[in-house]
């Protein structure tokens, strides 16, 4: 089925992200929405790399990556987006955890988790 493959792909990068380091406690440092910005360079490159117009979307993404570590955009438009949903998934993941922490739901808490500024 399509649905279990696009799963599939989304479990195994998230996977691989921690394999990396990319961990529940080091994605929880992440209090400014850096996660979700992330995302969207990926968006930003698949788009990109849909329409022909890499070359365009550079600077864009360049300016929607919020890491210090520099921007691999994926060989393909759908490496990108699996990126792009591992990475929002790990957000969804980090603001989950915070509810379980603070015992408020997510919606309730604003995208710096209480914290001026963003990431802390």
């Amino acid at each position: 089925m399509i649905q279990e493959r696009v799963f599939g792909d989304i479990a195994k990068k998230r996977a691989k992200q921690r394999e990396k380091g990319f961990t529940a406690e080091h994605d929880d440092q992440h209090k400014g929405g850096e996660l979700a910005e992330g995302a969207g360079a990926f968006i930003i490159a698949a788009i990109g790399q849909l329409s022909k117009t890499e070359a365009r979307n550079i600077p864009r993404v360049a300016a929607g990556w919020p890491f210090k570590e520099p921007f691999h955009a994926g060989e393909t438009y759908e490496d990108n987006l699996i990126s792009a949903a591992a990475m929002l998934i790990a957000e969804l993941e980090r603001r989950y955890r915070l509810e379980q922490t603070i015992g408020m739901p997510t919606g309730i808490v604003p995208v710096t988790d209480g914290f001026a500024g963003g990431q802390q």
